[in-house]
């Protein structure tokens, strides 16, 4: 009886028992994967997803109870593995560091070289307040200084934190190589901000206010053959004769206060107040500089060499330059659409023209007066304008028919239309007028052009 009785307790325990070995047998628990996106995960041998954001990663459900080796991989860099203990029913997470950039070997005839294929950046921080906790790459810093500079840091992903008392930033990035990436993190805003595409993003505002005031200011002047000169003005007019000039592109208006600081950085002008009045008080090497500067703004190759008070026209540049007197004549005559009038659009001259008689003794905002048969603006009166030639009174009798470009040499440089301040006979397109190259006054500015 006393066996029988033993016999059916143990019967019954390892009855009881059962269901407990089923549960271990089944006992499965989660795995989260933090790490940046794009990374191959395996676990064991089975590949299991490839992670997504930084902050999602990868997560794994129903791994058996235990220990297990996780592998992560990305091509061109070193792979990781990781073990993670799964625990039954819950959810174990596991944090990927930044990938390493591989090692390659190259094969050198019989010798082999191991290549490391580097490609890091810099990373610089900077923070408003300037005192804070910078967590970056392992590494945690008390920032007490303007900026904090990370070098060699790997291409790629990366994520870094920021702390001042109980406040925390954090910001993930894409790093390239060779890139210096500039972050500030700004307290008061509880923003993490990329200072380097912020000044792209002002730099291309920039440029796009350049190329508003430039390139839709630009106006084609389509090449052809006129009759420059007159028989009615002073000698340095005459002979007139037939010249042919070549496409070209002009601006529309003289260059306005606004422009010649955006591109220089100062204005000199002395009619200030109004920053659409052209610039003034430029010399003609200022005129030059300006163009080359702008040409560097836009990305076009300048079209002067200059050292000193030498300068050199690179006729094959694509950059601004300052137009021939042939081209400025031929421009002011309204081109192939001249209709022969004597001012630059009209033989009126108070439709066209800024002058003595009626401009109170000051400069006015371009573009006010009626344009001429191209569509440019004040090319009679309200300043002179700088030319690229030698000045020679008698070149005329002497001067290529086609694309003159002015004497090789010279004491004076040509200045042409008239200004705000002179009589009315020197708004007439034919007119000449000179003066030194470092000269400059209330009423001299310019206009630029380009080669096509």
């Amino acid at each position: 009886m006393k066996n029988q009785f033993i016999m059916r307790f143990v019967l019954f325990f390892l009855w009881m028992l059962l269901p407990v070995a089923g549960l271990l047998g089944q006992a499965k628990g989660d795995l989260q994967v933090t790490c940046e996106p794009g990374l191959r995960i395996y676990v064991g041998d089975q590949f299991m997803g490839v992670s997504k954001t930084s902050e999602d990663g990868l997560y794994i459900e129903g791994l058996p109870v235990g220990r297990h080796n996780v592998r992560v991989e990305k091509s061109g860099f070193e792979p990781q593995t990781i073990s993670a203990n799964i625990v039954a029913g819950r959810a174990v997470e596991i944090r990927v560091g930044a990938m390493v950039p591989a090692i390659t070997v190259e094969q050198k005839g019989e010798t082999r070289a191991a290549t490391v294929i580097a490609e890091t950046g810099t990373v610089i921080v900077r923070s408003i307040p300037i005192s804070c906790t910078v967590i970056f790459r392992g590494k945690t810093i008390e920032k007490d200084r303007d900026q904090v500079d990370f070098g060699n840091v790997p291409s790629g992903r990366n994520r870094i934190v920021f702390k001042r008392g109980q406040q925390e930033l954090s910001h993930s990035f894409a790093l390239a190589n060779n890139q210096t990436l500039e972050l500030r993190a700004d307290f008061r805003s509880g923003k993490v901000i990329d200072e380097t595409a912020e000044k792209a993003e002002k730099a291309a505002e920039e440029q796009g206010r350049l190329a508003e005031q430039t390139g839709e200011g630009l106006v084609l002047v389509e090449g052809g053959t006129f009759m420059m000169g007159s028989n009615e003005g002073d000698d340095d007019e005459k002979p007139v004769r037939r010249v042919t000039v070549s496409d070209f592109l002009i601006s529309k208006y003289e260059v306005t206060q606004a422009l010649y600081e955006r591109v220089m950085g100062s204005n000199p002008s002395n009619f200030k107040g109004d920053a659409n009045r052209p610039v003034e008080r430029v010399t003609w090497y200022d005129a030059v500089n300006f163009c080359n500067a702008l040409s560097r703004l836009e990305g076009l190759t300048p079209a002067y060499r200059i050292s000193g008070n030498s300068v050199t026209w690179i006729e094959s540049a694509n950059g601004y330059r300052l137009p021939t007197e042939a081209e400025w004549e031929y421009a002011a005559r309204g081109g192939n659409q001249s209709r022969g009038f004597k001012f630059s659009g009209s033989d009126k001259e108070g439709e066209v023209a800024w002058y003595d008689g009626n401009s109170g003794n000051k400069t006015h905002s371009v573009g006010q007066k009626k344009p001429n048969e191209l569509g440019l603006y004040d090319m009679s009166g309200n300043v002179w304008e700088w030319c690229w030639d030698w000045y020679d009174s008698g070149y005329y009798g002497k001067s290529p028919s086609t694309d003159p470009k002015g004497p090789s040499s010279g004491s004076f440089r040509v200045l042409r239309g008239g200004s705000w301040n002179y009589l009315t006979s020197l708004l007439r397109s034919a007119n000449r007028n000179r003066n030194v190259p470092v000269s400059w006054g209330p009423y001299i500015g310019f206009r630029f052009s380009r080669t096509l």
